[in-house]
């Protein structure tokens, strides 16, 4: 099972979402950044999507999704008692998880989270678009290597 960590990162007029994707032995299998326009509730709502169109594009089949907003995965999981324009939009976008062969979406603590936090604010300050498969960026090495050994 492929599990990707996403999370977004709001500043002033710009929102960027950041993931990662790991094999069950940790190890990296890519990741990237998606600059988005939207509405600072909605960022959250992008990542989950933006997170399953990436493992989509991988072909990854069995996928665990590990947000640390406990409220869109809530969200999620009750999505068709929703009936608010964020729980239409959810619905829509989890019509994108029958193409897997498992898809689950588990809340993850922040702490867990820490190397898509990292991605997607690092994107916002250096104002650019992060995307990388197994070779990624050397300042992102200690980072994911403390990850995987906790």
């Amino acid at each position: 099972m492929v599990k990707i960590n996403f999370d977004a990162a709001v500043s002033e007029k710009k929102m960027s979402v950041g993931m990662i994707a790991r094999d069950s032995d940790g190890f990296v299998l890519g990741s990237g950044v998606v600059e988005i326009s939207t509405q600072a509730e909605w960022t959250e709502i992008k990542a989950f999507k933006e997170s399953i169109l990436f493992a989509i594009n991988r072909n990854f089949s069995d996928v665990l999704f590990e947000p640390d907003n406990v409220s869109m995965v809530n969200q999620i999981n009750k999505r068709n008692k929703d009936i608010t324009m964020i729980g239409h939009q959810i619905n829509e976008i989890c019509k994108l998880l029958k193409g897997f062969n498992v898809a689950k979406v588990c809340w993850t603590m922040r702490c867990c989270n820490r190397i898509a936090d990292f991605i997607c604010k690092k994107a916002l300050a250096d104002n650019c678009s992060l995307n990388f498969d197994v070779d990624y960026p050397g300042d992102f090495h200690d980072l994911i290597l403390s990850d995987s050994i906790n």
